[in-house]
């Protein structure tokens, strides 16, 4: 918490709002922890899709801005551990 002045992220206080506040910004960086190791990598972000409630439009749209702009697309359906 700052000592003083305002601090919002995307219109919320991080520490009032922490609930909704990470729902917002949460990423998947390739942590062994966040991906399923003998799953494709896409198995792993519908699985999280699930976890989080995000709506499938948001997520097929995400999907295809991510996997273009990290050129995921080579890779996507092969097991990470490969």
């Amino acid at each position: 918490m700052p000592d003083s002045g305002k601090y919002q992220v995307l219109g919320k206080v991080p520490w009032e709002e922490r609930i909704e506040h990470v729902g917002n910004i949460g990423v998947v960086f390739g942590q062994r922890t966040q991906l399923c190791w003998d799953l494709p990598v896409i198995d792993s972000f519908e699985l999280l899709r699930d976890i989080y409630k995000i709506s499938q439009n948001d997520y097929m749209k995400a999907k295809r801005e991510l996997t273009e702009l990290l050129d995921l697309g080579n890779f996507i359906n092969t097991p990470v551990r490969q």
